[in-house]
C-alpha cells in the first residue's frame, strides 16, 4: 500500500483536514455533554428544549439515556420534586404486577392440587409451564448481551428451585 492508505503512518501533515474535523467533533461533543448535564440538573424541564437536545441523540454516561426517556414517555414529571412520589406509586404498581403475573401455586389452598398434577387447569401444572417460558426468556436475555451486566443479574424470577423450594421466591 502506498503511504496515502497507511492511516498508522498518518500525521497532522499529510491529513490536516481529517485531524481538525475530528478536533471539531470532540468538541462539540464534549460541548453537547456538557449542555446536557446542565439540563438536566434543573429542577424543572422544558419539554420543548428537552426534544431539542434529545432529537440529535442522546449522550451515554451518567444515566442520561434513561432520564431523558423517562421523561420524553412521560414516566416521570417535569418537576423534579414530584419523581419520588411518582416513582414510589409505579415501583408498587409494577410489584403488584408481578404478583397477579407470577403464578404461586402454594398462595392459595388447592386442596386436589398437587404438584405432579397433570389436570389441564391445575395452578402447579401453570406454574411449571410459566416457569419454563421464563427460563427461555432469562436464558435469551443472558444471551443476548453478555458484555453488559444488567443482563448478567440473577433474579427471583423463574424459580431454579423447583417446585420444592418455589415458596421461598415468592416470600421475597
Amino acid at each position: 500500500l502506498s503511504r496515502s492508505f497507511a492511516p498508522a503512518r498518518a500525521s497532522r501533515r499529510h491529513y490536516p483536514g481529517v485531524i481538525a474535523i475530528c478536533l471539531r467533533m470532540a468538541g462539540g461533543y464534549r460541548a453537547r455533554v456538557a449542555e446536557f448535564d446542565e439540563f438536566l440538573q434543573s429542577d424543572e424541564f422544558s419539554r420543548k428544549k428537552l426534544h431539542h437536545l434529545a432529537f440529535a441523540g442522546v449522550p451515554d454516561g451518567k444515566g442520561r439515556r434513561s432520564i431523558v426517556w423517562k421523561l420524553l414517555l412521560s414516566f416521570l414529571p417535569l418537576k423534579r420534586d414530584d419523581w419520588a412520589p411518582v416513582l414510589e406509586k409505579q415501583r408498587k404498581s409494577y410489584e403488584q404486577f408481578v404478583q397477579d403475573l407470577i403464578v404461586n401455586p402454594q398462595a392459595q389452598d388447592n386442596v386436589g392440587d398437587h404438584p405432579l398434577s397433570d389436570e389441564p387447569d391445575s395452578r402447579w401444572g401453570k406454574f411449571f409451564k410459566d416457569n419454563n417460558v421464563l427460563l427461555q426468556i432469562d436464558k435469551d436475555c443472558r444471551r443476548l448481551l453478555p458484555d453488559i451486566s444488567f443482563f448478567q443479574h440473577p433474579t427471583g424470577y423463574p424459580s431454579k428451585t423447583g417446585a420444592v423450594n418455589s415458596y421461598e421466591v415468592f416470600v421475597d
